[in-house]
């Protein structure tokens, strides 16, 4: 029998302190506990800058499923971008890297959306601090990963049902 170490959870600054659970809690070296530290520095205020592309996500899912939804899940009219929140539920992080020896650090929420209730919403930042991914919980940190494609390197929401809800990385 494997003795797993159990859950952690963390009260998340970025989601108004709400309870999330870590399922894997392995011990972070240095480089990755700053990356964790970076992200749970992060404050509602940085939501805004994210919300277009959980947003792009909505409206995606929402061509897709030509309005009518999941069986049992009544979908949200969502406006505005900075309105998609009221209908994320964060539920669990992790902290990883692409690779295990070398590269950043990643931390993932994933999250429950009432337009992708089989899939979910996944979100990574890089380095704790710079959105990297925004898309269905596929086990992927960054778009590349996800489609082998490094043309992707910049993507953070790759449209599915339409390109133009495909969404970019801030260059500032």
């Amino acid at each position: 029998m494997v003795n797993y170490p159990p859950p952690e959870t963390y009260s998340v600054p970025l989601f108004s302190g709400r309870d999330l659970t870590r399922w894997d809690p392995e011990p972070l070296p240095p480089d990755g506990q700053a990356a964790f530290d970076r992200f749970m520095a992060l404050t509602p205020a940085a939501l805004g800058p994210v919300s277009r592309h959980v947003f792009a996500y909505y409206q995606d899912m929402m061509r897709h499923l030509d309005g009518t939804g999941w069986p049992g899940v009544p979908l949200p009219k969502i406006d505005r971008a900075e309105d998609v929140w009221e209908h994320v539920t964060p539920e669990a992080l992790s902290i990883e890297r692409a690779t295990p020896k070398s590269g950043p650090w990643f931390v993932g929420i994933e999250a429950n959306v009432p337009w992708e209730v089989e899939h979910g919403l996944w979100m990574t930042w890089e380095d704790g601090d710079r959105i990297a991914y925004v898309g269905q919980v596929l086990g992927h940190l960054t778009n590349v990963a996800t489609y082998a494609d490094p043309s992707l390197e910049h993507v953070v929401f790759a449209g599915i049902e339409g390109k133009e809800f495909t969404t970019y990385r801030d260059t500032a």
